[in-house]
């Protein structure tokens, strides 16, 4: 069912050049030339030349010209010139101060200086700003490791700020590091600050259902839900749990609320559709198989288990050459479909399914 340490540093070059290509210049056309053909030198690792253009540029010390720092710092970079590249980075950084990629880049530039105290401080804010940004975690890592090599000692991570949403982003910090007693500890400390702050209790529930400990994590998303019952992740979610705990009715019940809550969301008709699987409901599951297919856009991991759905109906209505399509369909959309590892510890899969995926 669906639910919603590195040795290298990693700097983020282009997804925040989307600002950039709004920029307006004074002297040419940025449509024409900046957007086109500076963005086409960088890509091309031809950095001096765009230096020297934005050099000739002379950039304005504005929100809008932005963008323009934030590439002459990525050249800056590239061509050694650390303190420059920083300087860059610092100027953008005072138009968007609470913009992750921009936060990384500078905690980077003081990697490379070895500064790694401060460096830490940067990526750790980088993930405060967006906890799902793993790549702030292997830099921090990178950081906390070359830190404590030359000073022979380790360094706790210290809050930015005493409150609830700090105290999660911690907990998922510790998270991406391995650490689930540290996890566990700054989830339930969050929870300790503001007993409404609902997202604790959902990553709790997240944490306990992936160790498969489902009562646990049932409780943590059934508080969750008292909370705030109007979000559809949430539902969908719950549903998961109930399913893996035999209650069939509640897990139909949950996925119904999340599609009612927002019907393009795929992840619970793929979910409706083992439960009409598990009831024999073979064309009722096919209808939510197909359904997730159509309203999912991107999501690979979701869309080969649709395919699975599709092969399992087809397989039990003894078609066994257009189950063995829909399972090539799914292999294709994503090889980890047929290790079963992940089958059990990802998808969590019952046993019945696991044995009839492998006989396909």
């Amino acid at each position: 069912m669906n639910k919603k340490i590195k040795k290298n540093l990693s700097l983020i070059t282009l997804s925040f050049l989307l600002l950039f290509t709004s920029c307006k210049t004074t002297q040419v056309p940025a449509d024409k030339f900046y957007k086109t053909v500076l963005v086409e030198h960088y890509r091309n690792k031809d950095y001096e030349y765009v230096i020297k253009e934005l050099d000739s540029h002379k950039i304005g010390e504005s929100k809008e010209e932005a963008g323009l720092w934030y590439l002459y710092g990525l050249c800056k970079f590239y061509t050694n010139k650390t303190d420059d590249a920083l300087e860059s980075f610092g100027k953008v950084l005072t138009y968007f101060p609470e913009n992750y990629e921009v936060l990384n880049n500078i905690g980077v530039c003081l990697f490379m200086k070895k500064d790694y105290l401060n460096a830490m401080e940067f990526f750790h804010m980088s993930f405060y700003y967006n906890t799902n940004y793993k790549i702030a975690i292997d830099n921090y890592n990178t950081a906390y490791y070359n830190y404590s090599a030359k000073n022979n000692k380790s360094m706790p991570l210290k809050g930015l700020n005493e409150n609830p949403v700090e105290y999660n982003s911690m907990g998922w910090f510790y998270y991406y590091l391995g650490d689930m007693p540290n996890a566990i500890y700054y989830f339930k400390k969050s929870i300790k600050e503001d007993p409404d702050y609902q997202f604790s209790y959902i990553s709790l529930g997240y944490l306990y259902d992936e160790q498969k400990n489902y009562k646990t994590a049932l409780q943590y998303l059934e508080k969750a839900k008292k909370i705030d019952a109007n979000n559809p992740d949430l539902l969908n979610n719950l549903g998961v749990l109930y399913y893996h705990l035999n209650k069939k009715s509640s897990a139909k019940q949950s996925f119904l609320e999340a599609i009612e809550l927002n019907n393009y969301f795929p992840e619970p008709y793929n979910n409706l559709g083992f439960v009409y699987l598990d009831e024999n409901k073979l064309d009722d599951a096919a209808d939510f198989f197909t359904k997730s297919l159509e309203l999912n856009v991107q999501n690979n991991h979701l869309r080969a288990e649709s395919y699975a759905g599709l092969a399992f109906i087809c397989s039990m209505k003894n078609d066994s050459a257009q189950a063995k399509r829909y399972k090539n369909f799914a292999i294709k959309s994503d090889y980890k479909i047929n290790e079963i590892s992940y089958l059990c510890d990802v998808l969590q899969w019952d046993k019945k399914f696991i044995d009839l995926w492998k006989s396909l």
